[in-house]
Order: structure tokens, then C-alpha cells, then sequence
């Protein structure tokens, strides 16, 4: 209450300033030699204490009163003068309010608010003299004024002749979605407590103003109003779940959940909706920005692990060993598009194609259909990477899978294997449903690696045949 009290004061304290020269009396509001109210302009003596007053009827006629003399030095005070290029004071603090009131940029409604200037008049007149070259008292003002740590507010660059904000056109799918809110204001057309301003329409101003303390029709009154204050609270609580559970664009959230899906593992990225009717939005920002965070060095330590693994220990290699990197990847592209590879791999059924001397020439051919080997995918980096091994790195990125697609087929081999002691082949392919090598070779590196134990199928023993014995 009392940093309060002080802060009410000290804005009556510069009101004052403002309102009469230093050194006035704030308590003189009338001219001390007729006594009659004040109007601009009005003249001060400069030579007497607090600065009398006098009206200009009794300037002109010499008025003197005890300590006040005729010939005494004065100042002219008012705010219809001129200060230069034509504006005067009135017109100065009319320009400002109404900045103020209609925002700096809509110069059309501030001028319409000055009578006789063009918005290109009021425009150019408050960056002339108030931005770009103010007066050096204004300048000098400021510079006293001082900002604290605190207050420091980014830079921001003023853009000028801007136009109003876009707005939906009518019948469009935006005017559709925003139907009954008002964006430029961030307020609805219908309120959720529509009546709740019925309750005072009964209630007629100064009815009660006489009134006594234990009047019944005043409490009655008073009561009606803090019934009124009560529904504008709940209406005030209702739009403020409206912004925090971003109900007004709906559509927004599905667009956010898609670009943070390369970014976060599948578990993440499958709670974030949840944690939206726990979280305010802010809160789940600051997780989703700690998340993206982590996955980001996560991403890093593992090149980093990929380059000490391939024998760089100072950062200065990593440059040339990306260039040869590259430079060997493309090259192995260059000799792939050349072979075609038969089904049996590069020495078996392979065949050389050269270009532009007719068909191909067969090496060691073997009939059937040929294909291509597909080039290995580059899964560093991404979500699930870190959680593989070495040897399950590179088994995904020869098979083209996603570190989570292997990740999952993984998770569905072992459970399976933990469950019935074992799992066979068969099994496994029909639990994957993915392509049969795929799955072998998955299966494979798990039981080399004792995640999983195989079952080797029984066969029945037969019964030999001997001559002479029928069946």
C-alpha cells in the first residue's frame, strides 16, 4: 500500500510540473489581480515569488499588487503559440493523443482527428520532430530520463505507411473457422454470459445517491454490482480456457504435432497431446523446445562418436573427412549405375552396361531377373538412432529402416521369444509381416547378439527301407 501511496503521488507530482512552470504555487488557479480564472494565454512574472499569474486584461493595464511590480520580467504561458513549421502547442498535444488513442501508423484516423492536416502532414511532422530530429530540449529529456535494466526492450525497426491488418474475406474457409471472433481485438461477437448485463438495466443511476448508509434499495443495489462484477469474472475465466486450450484455431495444433514429428521419438510425440489438458501453453512450448533440445545433442554426440570411430580425434578433419566421404559415396553411386546386380549379388549373374555401344555385354550370366541393389539409407541423426547398437545401426541402414521401425520390430522378436522360451523363423516372419530377407536378417543379428533364442524345429526321424519289406 505504501509503494502504491508513492506512486500516486509522485504521478501528481509530475501532473503538476507539467500543468504549471517550476516554481509555481500549484495552490494559485486564479489571476492575482482581478482574481478571475485563468485562460491561455496567460502571463507569469518571473521576478516575484511562486510566480504570480496575471490575466492578460491586467498585463496590459499595468496591474501591481504588493511585491509585484509593472516593469517586472515575464513569461507568456499557453499552448496556442507557435513552435515552428505552422503546429502550435495545441495542435502538438492534440497530434499526440491522438496517437495515442488510434495507434502510431494509422495516420488516416489521426488525421481525421486533426482538423485541417493531411495524414501525410501528421505523419511526416511527428517523425521530423519527434524521431528522427527533436528539438534539443526534447532530446535533452529523454537522454535525463534513463532507462533501467529491466525496461531494455529488443530493437525493433518502424516500418511506416503500413496498412491495416489483413482480414479474411467474407465467405472464405478463414472467415468460416474465425466465425464470431473478432481477431483485431481477440474478443467474440457472442459473449458465454450474453444476459449478464440485463441485471443493472433495472437499476437506475442516482437513485440512491442520497441515500443513507442503512438504506435496503442501496445494499440492493451494491449487491446487484458485485452480482455483475462475479459474471464478468466467469466470462473472463471462459475466454481465458478459450486461448489457453487454443480452441479458436483448432487446426493449428495438427499442423505444430506434424513439424515436431521428425524431431522427437514416436512415445514423445504421441504424450504431447495429452500434456495439453495439463500444461498451459507456454509451459508445454518450453517442454516441447527442452525436448527438441535434447534430440539436437543426442543428434550431435552420436557424429561426434561417428567420427572418433572412424579415427578423427581433431575438429579441423571433420571438413576433409565429409568432402571424401561424399566424394567416395558418389562415386560408388557412379559404378552402381553401371553394374546391374542379379539376385544371387555382385559376382553371380552380374552384368556391365556400357553405354552407347548397344546391348549389354554379359559377364558370367545367369538367366533370370535381374535388380538392382539399393544404396544404403543414412539414418544418423535421427529419432531412435542413439538407442541402437553398432552392429543394429548399420543392419538398419543396409535394410533402409528407420532407427524406430527397427526398434519396434525388435521390441515385437523379443517379447514374442520372452513369452514362449524361443521363437522360430516361421514365427518371426509372421509376426513382422515385412519382407522375408528383411526379417532374416533381423532375426539373424538378434541371435548373434543374444536378444533372442531360436527354436530349431523338430524333425521326426524316418524309417529306413530295406529290400524285400513291403510298406
Amino acid at each position: 500500500m505504501a509503494d502504491s501511496g508513492a506512486g500516486h503521488e509522485a504521478t501528481e507530482e509530475d501532473a503538476t510540473e507539467l500543468q504549471f512552470p517550476k516554481g509555481v504555487s500549484p495552490g494559485v488557479q486564479g489571476c492575482r489581480g482581478c482574481g478571475a480564472a485563468l485562460k491561455e494565454p496567460f502571463v507569469l512574472c518571473a521576478t516575484c515569488p511562486y510566480n504570480p499569474p496575471l490575466c492578460l486584461p491586467c498585463f496590459t493595464r499595468g496591474a501591481e499588487f504588493p511585491g509585484h511590480a509593472s516593469h517586472h520580467p515575464y513569461a507568456v504561458v499557453g499552448r496556442s503559440c507557435p513552435l515552428g513549421e505552422g503546429w502550435g502547442g495545441t495542435e502538438e498535444l492534440a497530434l499526440l493523443g491522438a496517437i495515442m488513442e488510434c495507434g502510431l501508423g494509422n495516420w488516416g484516423a489521426v488525421s481525421a482527428r486533426m482538423a485541417g492536416r493531411s495524414d501525410d502532414e501528421c505523419r511526416n511532422h511527428y517523425l521530423t520532430r519527434y524521431l528522427y530530429h527533436p528539438p534539443p530540449e526534447l532530446a535533452g529529456l529523454m537522454q535525463g530520463q534513463g532507462v533501467g535494466a529491466g525496461q531494455c526492450v529488443d530493437p525493433m525497426e518502424y516500418v511506416g505507411g503500413t496498412s491495416n491488418p489483413p482480414r479474411p474475406l467474407n465467405g472464405t474457409l478463414a472467415a468460416t473457422e474465425l466465425a464470431g471472433y473478432c481477431a483485431a481485438r481477440g474478443d467474440f461477437e457472442c459473449e458465454s454470459d450474453p444476459m449478464a448485463e440485463n441485471c443493472l438495466g433495472g437499476i437506475e443511476p442516482g437513485l440512491f445517491t442520497r441515500a443513507e448508509e442503512g438504506c435496503p434499495g442501496k445494499a440492493l443495489a451494491a449487491a446487484v454490482a458485485d452480482g455483475y462484477r462475479r459474471r464478468l469474472g466467469e466470462r473472463h475465466r471462459a475466454k481465458r480456457a478459450v486461448r489457453d486450450a487454443g480452441l479458436v484455431g483448432p487446426g493449428r495444433a495438427g499442423v505444430v504435432m506434424a513439424r515436431l514429428r521428425p524431431t522427437l521419438p514416436q512415445d514423445l510425440w504421441e504424450a504431447l497431446p495429452r500434456l495439453s489438458s495439463l500444461l498451459p501453453p507456454m509451459d508445454i512450448d518450453l517442454v516441447v523446445a527442452g525436448l527438441q533440445a535434447r534430440e539436437e545433442t543426442r543428434r550431435h554426440i552420436s557424429q561426434l562418436q561417428e567420427y572418433r570411430r572412424a579415427g578423427i580425434t581433431k575438429k579441423a578433419a571433420v571438413a576433409t573427412y565429409e568432402t571424401l566421404r561424399t566424394r567416395r559415396q558418389s562415386d560408388a553411386r557412379e559404378r552402381e549405375c553401371l553394374v546391374v546386380r542379379g539376385a544371387g549379388g555382385a559376382g553371380l549373374g552380374s552384368e556391365w552396361v556400357v553405354l552407347g555401344r548397344g546391348p549389354l555385354l554379359s559377364v558370367q550370366g545367369r538367366p533370370g531377373q535381374l535388380r538392382r541393389s539399393q544404396p544404403s539409407l543414412d539414418i544418423a541423426g535421427l529419432p531412435g538412432y542413439s538407442d541402437l547398437t553398432c552392429e543394429e545401426q548399420k543392419v538398419a541402414s543396409e535394410l533402409r529402416l528407420s532407427p524406430e521401425a527397427f526398434l519396434h520390430h525388435k521390441t515385437l522378436l523379443v517379447g514374442e521369444c520372452v513369452r514362449g522360451g524361443g521363437i522360430r523363423l516361421a514365427t518371426a516372419r509372421t509376426l513382422l509381416k515385412i519382407d522375408v530377407n528383411k526379417t532374416r536378417r533381423i532375426f539373424d543379428v538378434l541371435r548373434e547378439a543374444g536378444e533372442i533364442v531360436a527354436v530349431v524345429p523338430k524333425q521326426w526321424p524316418t524309417r529306413p527301407l530295406h529290400c524285400g519289406q513291403g510298406w
